[in-house]
């Protein structure tokens, strides 16, 4: 079922910088903290929907109204990467693997699948590693899609590999195309989400690097198809089911305590992850969090946003558990997961006084 996975590898998979700029922050740890004081504060826009009433959405800070498709996503997305570049790093030609949107959008552009990773790494002052570097065109599942294969070229031997993701539904054309396909959250509209922005960065290593931030283990990553999404047969979540069984099969105890998701109050969303976390890979008082209630949906963007978050979380000691799942799903059959968590096993293990304390905190059911 899993169309790709991360294998087996000798050493860990190492999460050692991030770098992040979303709707609540202009960085990881500023979007962490706001996320966490549930600060998410929606602003209607002067576009109208169907109905007459102003578009509610969450906008990233400091960005003009008019900018809009790729210009806005190298404005989101060199920040968030030239924040994940860790100050020690030697010069050196970087790997980046970038999910962005899936086709069909009416803001599809040729840059996505071209130039603009390049054009993000100019912005951001770093130089690329064009013949290891790709975007990742899988939508929300981009992120997960990319921490596999990122970890499959760590395992066979390079030394680093930045996984990234960048979306933005800020676009008069992708609003209007929401609103026509009824998917906008607003007055009279409960079956909607709010859109969102943002961009996510992680640098991935075998080694924890020189900067003594204390490093979080990829332990596993996965990518599949619901293949049922593009039929017209009946979605069971077959394939996530699948899959977060896996990770619950790497995770501490055999289950999973944690999860961020891009659930985001669509119905057929909603329903699929019910059924598929209700299938016991989690632990009985798992925490489900949505950060789309907070920041707006991400898109392409929130599988590299949420980690980044998380792993700010394991910083701070303000995570509620010590591994975290995220889980994502994109509209059409590319579903994937993640598991990553702040206890390093292996050679690159850190002493247990640098590792930051979890707290346990009470679940949420499953299906909020």
């Amino acid at each position: 079922m899993a169309a790709g996975q991360a294998p087996s590898t000798p050493s860990p998979v190492l999460v050692t910088s991030v770098g992040a700029r979303t709707t609540l922050g202009l960085s990881a740890l500023h979007a962490a903290m706001l996320m966490r004081a549930r600060r998410g504060d929606p602003r209607s826009l002067s576009q109208k929907d169907k109905r007459g009433h102003r578009i509610g959405a969450c906008r990233s800070p400091g960005l003009p109204v008019d900018l809009h498709g790729c210009d806005r996503l190298v404005a989101l997305a060199a920040p968030a990467l030239r924040a994940a570049i860790p100050a020690d790093s030697p010069p050196s030609e970087w790997a980046v693997l970038l999910a962005v949107a899936e086709p069909g959008r009416p803001d599809d552009d040729a840059r996505l699948g071209g130039s603009l990773l390049g054009e993000i790494a100019e912005a951001s002052g770093i130089s690329l590693d064009e013949r290891r570097s790709r975007t990742i065109r899988a939508g929300h599942a981009g992120t997960a899609v990319a921490m596999a294969a990122a970890m499959e070229e760590i395992a066979a031997g390079a030394k680093a590999v930045i996984v990234g993701g960048v979306d933005s539904y800020f676009h008069p054309e992708v609003l209007a195309w929401l609103d026509a396909e009824c998917r906008l959250h607003a007055l009279g509209a409960e079956n909607g989400f709010v859109p969102g922005e943002g961009a996510g960065f992680l640098v991935l290593s075998a080694s924890p690097g020189a900067s003594g931030r204390p490093p979080v283990q990829l332990r596993r990553a996965l990518a599949g198809y619901e293949e049922s999404a593009i039929t017209d047969a009946p979605n069971v979540a077959e394939a996530m089911t699948a899959i977060l069984h896996d990770l619950a099969s790497h995770s501490p105890g055999g289950q999973l305590p944690w999860s961020l998701t891009d659930v985001n109050g669509e119905r057929h969303r909603v329903r699929e992850w019910r059924l598929a976390a209700g299938r016991g890979a989690f632990a009985e008082r798992a925490l489900h969090q949505r950060p789309t209630d907070d920041l707006g949906d991400l898109g392409a963007a929130s599988g590299a946003v949420f980690a980044a978050i998380a792993c700010e979380l394991f910083r701070t000691g303000a995570a509620p558990a010590a591994s975290v799942c995220v889980a994502l799903a994109s509209e059409a059959r590319e579903r994937g997961a993640f598991l990553m968590s702040s206890e390093v096993t292996g050679p690159a293990s850190t002493p247990e006084g640098s590792r930051p304390r979890a707290r346990d905190t009470a679940g949420k059911e499953l299906g909020r």
